[in-house]
């Protein structure tokens, strides 16, 4: 079923609607109340000056008699008048109504048209042949009821006050539904694979709460975007990564059945290396369904960084690569231990990966801060390599990054772990850079805030 107008559109047009609808109700009524009716003075003055002028003609051809008739006639009407000549006599048997003697009286020293319409009274001079009359008038209560509520006269105000209010009202619902129905339409067309779809540049700039409402969309649409570019990469990059080994595998396989028994430890290496490769992807996975901060341990940095020296200097002493701690004695901090460590181990095992024979590597622990309450855990890798180009700076912990194609077959592991190292550093609310130092070599910084409690 289609709706002629959207339901917020019809609450706002109704609101508005509604709204002036009793705003004319309420002056009209205050108006009423008051008595300031200057279109009803005027109304009342002008057709009581045709029964004065009415008057004046039937006497002056009629005679006395004539106008007798005419006016009680007229108080069939509503109007009980009575007609003074040009020498102020009484003319004709109808005497001069009640409570009109101020009225009267006021006219004979303006010598104007005189009203009360608090008394509903009036005297009103009329030029004739043989001089001016007055015209001495009283409504009664019946006619000014007519007067103020004559049904043609209100159902036309009425009408004409609504068609203005739902003119206005309409105009101001379509101000304010524009543009939302604006935002609907971009968030229609995200929702349809347009990921480029934005709100901000269809809409304006606006600077009420629409406007931010429109800035928050675009955010959020960012977000998104990114996430899945991010998912989309990975795939690809997956893909790339696991061509290599199942060729290789696949040709293995062949030679094996040839009788080449030497292929057999080329499989069983390929083997590991998707094995390292489904194992980091899972982890990666697992990183980024993660809360934040989903285990909170009190953990000594400064500890969990000498342990994992003592199990790395193993994998360097074969090329005489030492490894050094320097910083603090003890640094806490509140985290998940087990992926703390692994995030830690990861940046190590890279930095023996990547640095020359008899060369060392610095692991320095830190904490910094103005007050207690506000502090960061630093944990440096620095390395003597090469360092890195720096246009692969911003893209080292990308999944599957290779600087080059020597340092990808220098590595060991499957181009995952900086990735997972900084996934995790992210779920601890800190953040994680590397930069090439003057003296040569790679350092690579890991900040972690500091929990107190």
């Amino acid at each position: 079923m289609v709706r002629v107008f959207p339901r917020i559109f019809g609450k706002v047009f109704l609101s508005f609607w509604a709204s002036s609808l009793l705003v004319l109700i309420a002056v009209g009524a205050v108006n009423a109340a008051l008595g300031t009716r200057p279109l009803l003075r005027v109304w009342l003055a002008n057709s009581l000056t045709w029964y004065g002028q009415t008057a004046v003609e039937l006497h002056e051809h009629g005679g006395p008699s004539t106008l007798n008739n005419y006016l009680t006639d007229i108080q069939g009407s509503g109007i009980e008048g009575a007609l003074l000549g040009p020498d102020g006599a009484l003319l004709g048997s109808h005497g001069v109504p009640a409570a009109t003697e101020a009225v009267l009286a006021r006219e004979r020293l303006s010598r104007r048209n005189e009203n009360d319409i608090q008394t509903w009274t009036s005297a009103i001079p009329i030029h004739g042949n043989r001089g001016e009359y007055v015209f001495v008038a009283l409504e009664h209560p019946r006619r000014r009821v007519r007067i103020a509520f004559q049904p043609a006269a209100l159902l036309a105000r009425i009408a004409a006050g609504l068609v203005v209010a739902s003119l206005l009202c309409f105009l101001m619902a379509h101000y304010l539904t524009r543009p939302i129905r604006t935002l609907q339409g971009v968030a229609r067309r995200f929702a349809a694979g347009d990921l480029k779809a934005r709100a901000t540049p269809v809409m304006g700039p606006r600077e009420d709460e629409l406007g931010e409402l429109a800035i928050d969309f675009d955010r959020m649409a960012d977000r998104v975007q990114t996430l899945i570019e991010r998912q989309q990469t990975l795939l690809r990059d997956i893909s790339h990564e696991l061509r290599s080994p199942l060729a290789r595998l696949t040709l293995s396989a062949e030679l094996v059945r040839r009788g080449d028994t030497d292929a057999a430890s080329r499989m069983e290496g390929d083997l590991q290396r998707l094995e390292a490769l489904i194992s980091e992807l899972l982890t990666l996975s697992r990183m980024e369904a993660s809360d934040r901060n989903s285990r909170k341990d009190r953990i000594d940095l400064s500890s969990m960084v000498r342990r994992i020296l003592e199990d790395a200097a193993f994998e360097g002493r074969p090329e005489q690569k030492t490894l050094v701690q320097t910083g603090a004695d003890e640094v806490m901090i509140q985290g998940d231990a087990n992926l703390l460590e692994r995030c830690i181990e990861n940046v190590v095992r890279n930095a023996i990966q990547h640095t020359p024979r008899h060369t060392g590597i610095e692991v320095n622990v830190t904490l910094s801060g103005e007050t207690s309450t506000r502090q960061v855990a630093t944990i440096r890798v620095i390395d003597e390599g090469e360092g890195v180009p720096e246009h692969a700076l911003p893209h080292l912990f990308e999944p599957f990054f290779r600087v080059s194609a020597s340092r990808e077959q220098s590595g060991r592991g499957a181009g995952l772990g900086l990735s997972i190292s900084q996934r995790i550093v992210e779920l601890h609310g800190g953040a994680m850079e590397a930069c090439n130092r003057v003296e040569g070599g790679l350092e690579v910084t890991m900040r972690f805030p500091v929990v107190q409690g």
